[in-house]
């Protein structure tokens, strides 16, 4: 269930629960001590979500390997920061053995350190009150910053002196500011997971969708009333979602108000109850003359814009194309077009589709009981080369279908296209290869690289539904070189 129903429903058993509290455990393979006493007031595993664990675990253990980091004399230990305070979520190496309960923890004010100078802070001799590990004789703890932000801390801690100094910490620094934005992505993943009962698709090392998700982090901090613009289907809700998450945090209220039948007042209304958080209108085409006034005065008044939650927008088309069409008024789309997030078709971004479709049968899968099914070449490919008009809703429809008829087995271009006939929705073999669009190309050279990074046409071609002779003539056509490969654009 939603993190806000078992808080409501914890709230309505309280009075009911008989007997003494239980007492802080602290971290079972930690800390013993109580918050006060404790770096940053370190938050118990218990208080950790398994959402959280799997997660952001997953992303300090790629930052292990990336390191390719020895662990027979070292021990470390990932921690995400959630409101300020450190959860462990992640553990290993042989080094140091025990536990840091009880005496055997030492002080860990390096943590403190780190994140209030947002830098490292490492030591080369034993030192009880910065090391976490009382018997440690060198360690160090790396912040992970997003925009000049600490998300987490990963802390090392080597049995052996001088085995972590100043060159060995600015190299974790350097591997952990590339898997910073990770973590990030992981935290939104489990706040939207806790709060709203599903996990959402975002990948990081696609190098679009990367340069996208630190924009939108950036736009979330900002504060200012931001237009989400795209087509339908494409996700512009979760889109909010996160906006808020960046900059209203986990713990405060997001509203959506639906526009088209308001009334007089309502804004006001609105506003006045939730002076904290994010209000989302939506769709910004269908407000009202009146709530067009009422929005303008109130984004032109620095006052009242801080009294209140913040305002986001959403949108089929940006402001200033709304005013030409005179479906909104002109000042008002001025003031809106300065911060607007456009997300474009998921036709443009076709080098998400294959870890869109593995995410949504997994999670689809999930919330059935049962199995994803196996997509082979032919049907990803056939899924890869549509056109999707409704966007990643069209999507899911097609896959959830999949999911329910074929869970656990085999699927190739037959059910796939049964699927579609289901839905009775067009199916395209091939795109047209007569004067292809130079996006097309690019995504699906981008879609089939090998794992060494260089190209292979024959995936490619069949990608798009043809011969590699015909992808070669294409490529040689609109001037695309193997090499100039990573300096095309990407969707976002």
């Amino acid at each position: 269930p939603p993190r806000q129903r078992l808080i409501a429903l914890a709230e309505r058993l309280r009075p009911h629960l008989a007997g003494p509290a239980a007492p802080h455990s602290g971290l079972r393979e930690g800390w013993s001590v109580a918050d006060d006493d404790a770096p940053l007031g370190v938050a118990s595993e218990r208080e950790t979500s398994d959402p959280a664990r799997a997660l952001c675990g997953r992303v300090f253990e790629a930052l292990v390997v990336a390191l390719n980091m020895k662990t027979r004399e070292r021990r470390w230990w990932g921690f995400e920061l959630a409101g300020g305070r450190p959860r462990l979520v992640a553990q290993g190496g042989e080094g140091l053995p025990g536990t840091l309960e009880g005496r055997r923890a030492g002080g860990g004010r390096a943590l403190r350190r780190a994140v209030a100078s947002s830098g490292v802070v490492a030591f080369e001799e034993p030192d009880s009150g910065l090391a976490l590990h009382a018997i440690a004789a060198s360690g160090a703890v790396v912040p992970l910053l997003v925009r000049g932000k600490c998300v987490g801390l990963f802390v090392v801690e080597s049995s052996r002196r001088r085995d972590l100094g100043a060159a060995e910490a600015q190299r974790i620094r350097a591997a952990a500011d590339e898997l910073a934005l990770s973590l990030r992505l992981a935290q939104l993943r489990c706040w939207h997971q806790e709060t709203y009962g599903f996990d959402v698709c975002i990948d990081p090392s696609l190098a679009g969708l990367r340069a996208a998700a630190e924009r939108l982090v950036a736009i979330g901090r900002s504060g200012e009333p931001a237009t989400i613009v795209g087509p339908p289907g494409i996700g512009k809700l979760m889109l909010a979602r996160w906006l808020h998450f960046e900059g209203a945090g986990e713990e405060a209220p997001f509203g959506v108000i639906p526009l088209g039948h308001e009334e007089p007042g309502e804004l006001e209304r609105h506003l006045a109850a939730q002076r904290a958080g994010s209000v989302l209108f939506e769709p910004l085409e269908a407000a009202s003359p009146t709530l067009q006034q009422a929005l303008l005065a109130r984004l032109e008044g620095a006052a009242e814009r801080k009294q209140t939650a913040r305002l986001v927008f959403v949108a089929g088309a940006p402001p200033r194309e709304l005013a030409a069409r005179g479906v909104l008024r002109a000042d008002l789309a001025a003031r809106l077009d300065r911060l607007v997030l456009h997300v474009p078709p998921l036709a443009d971004r076709r080098e998400e589709l294959a870890g869109l479709v593995a995410f949504l049968c997994g999670r689809f899968a999930g919330e059935e009981g049962t199995q994803p099914p196996r997509l082979d070449e032919g049907a990803l490919a056939l899924l890869w080369r549509q056109p999707w008009p409704g966007n990643v809703r069209q999507l899911e429809s097609w896959l959830f279908e999949l999911c329910l008829l074929h869970p656990g087995a085999d699927v190739g271009v037959a059910e796939v296209r049964e699927a579609a006939r289901r839905l009775r929705q067009p199916v395209l073999m091939k795109i047209h290869s007569r004067h292809p669009r130079r996006r097309d190309l690019v995504a699906a050279l981008r879609s089939t690289l090998k794992k060494s990074g260089s190209v292979n046409k024959t995936r490619a071609a069949a990608f798009l539904g043809w011969d590699p002779d015909t992808l070669v003539a294409r490529c040689r056509d609109a001037r695309l070189a193997e090499e100039q490969l990573a300096a095309e654009p990407w969707g976002w």
